[in-house]
């Protein structure tokens, strides 16, 4: 039913591939759990080499863009968004491994906070806030011995201390911390409810011509977002077909255009699954994702009644870090990639063929 029906199955015909892709990973870890050990080489050794590069280009100031780091991606500004998404996998295989001694575990430690370190230098908001939201999510679920707890939070704030003053001494340091703090508050005109003055309301109105209030992170994501859901609201049951909202955007009558937007109303996709499939797939569409939304909120919450209230643990710590892999792939609310982009959906759906229901080693 799509307008363009060559560019709509280009992308989802064989869209399945996904879903077999995620079987194949599970039946492979059920028939040799050494693909586990392979696994985790690769991605030690895929992290290792990336966060190695990318401090070499922030220290070297070896870098491209002015204030954000891509290590070996290049002009592909996806680093954060790697790393994050791929590191509560990375935790869950460590957690899993035998004859862990103490040196092994402040070594991995040091790896994460690594990690973590390189997330910020991408300059990637919705990667820090990915890793941010697993890393609490798997500190609160995982039950760790409490000095290593403590161990791990003076670490973790001793290096994070030193970090961030090389950042207040380094130029790049500086665009970025401007990128995580005042960019975020001038972008979404935070400050029109931090300060309610009159000079406030006046860069409230010039900003967004006629109205006040918070951006939906930016000007150039609120009017994406504006213009695929009015492309909803003409076609809501099943949408326009896949991959034409770089097509309909175009159209006058979907096109809302708010504040300042350099791209006007039109990108290859408006940066957020759920919106996307709302303009492209219609409720149907946006149905299933959301049905993985909810049921990894609902297995989420199930755990947290079990562990906290019936003192009962229901997954492994390997599994709870597998979910947080989960939840951070469907949080509905951050930017995103396009729902149809091959290279995202193999990296979002990896982690699910790792969920193991009864695991065993």
């Amino acid at each position: 039913m799509s307008d363009n029906i060559r560019l709509s199955l280009e992308s989802s015909l064989f869209y399945f591939r996904i879903g077999v892709f995620c079987f194949l990973v599970s039946y492979l870890i059920d028939k040799d759990k050494n693909v586990l050990n392979h696994f985790y080489y690769t991605l030690i050794f895929t992290f290792s080499v990336l966060i190695l590069y990318a401090f070499i280009q922030y220290f070297f100031n070896l870098h491209a863009h002015p204030s954000r780091i891509s290590s070996f991606f290049g002009d592909e500004l996806i680093l954060g968004s790697y790393l994050s998404r791929l590191l509560p996998l990375v935790i869950a295989l460590f957690i899993i491994r035998p004859n862990k001694n103490d040196l092994k575990k402040y070594l991995f430690l040091l790896f994460v906070i690594s990690t973590y370190m390189c997330v910020i230098l991408s300059g990637e908001r919705s990667a820090f806030f990915y890793i941010n939201m697993s890393l609490i999510f798997i500190l609160i679920f995982v039950r760790i011995n409490f000095k290593f707890l403590v161990s791990i939070i003076v670490i973790f704030t001793t290096i994070f201390t030193i970090f961030f003053l090389t950042l207040e001494n380094n130029q790049t340091g500086k665009r970025l911390l401007s990128r995580y703090t005042k960019s975020v508050i001038d972008t979404m005109n935070l400050d029109y409810y931090f300060n309610k003055d009159k000079n406030n309301e006046k860069r409230a109105e010039n900003t967004i011509p006629g109205r006040k209030g918070i951006i939906i992170f930016t000007n150039v994501h609120e009017t994406l977002y504006r213009t695929a859901f009015n492309m909803f609201l003409d076609r809501p049951i099943i949408g326009h077909g896949p991959k034409m909202f770089r097509v309909k955007c175009k159209d006058p009558k979907y096109s809302e255009i708010i504040g300042y937007s350099e791209t006007g109303s039109c990108m290859t996709h408006p940066h957020n699954f759920y919106i996307q499939l709302l303009s492209e797939t219609g409720i149907i569409g946006f149905s299933f994702l959301f049905f993985i939304f909810t049921y990894v909120v609902f297995l989420s919450v199930k755990y947290l009644y079990y562990n906290f209230f019936k003192k009962k643990k229901i997954y492994s710590n390997y599994n709870v870090c597998i979910l947080a892999c989960l939840l951070i792939t469907v949080w509905p609310i951050i930017p995103n990639g396009n729902f149809f982009n091959n290279y995202l959906m193999i990296i979002y759906s990896l982690p699910l063929g790792f969920f193991q229901k009864n695991f065993k080693w």
